[in-house]
């Protein structure tokens, strides 16, 4: 992946992929609820915690 053609900022968290559980849920959230299972793509996936969009699962 070359940071330059993507333009993504620095410093940067490694990972695309993610799996878990769900901790805490934002506003309107109807699909999920904590402690489910969950797994998808986001960029930074490789940090301890993420936050992800409802439709990104």
């Amino acid at each position: 992946m070359s940071i330059r053609r993507y333009r993504i900022p620095l410093p940067l968290t490694l990972g695309f992929d993610f799996s878990g559980v769900i901790d805490t849920l934002g506003e309107g959230i109807t699909r999920w609820k904590v402690g489910d299972e969950v797994y998808g793509y986001a960029l930074g996936a490789n940090a301890e915690y993420i936050a992800v969009k409802e439709s990104m699962t």
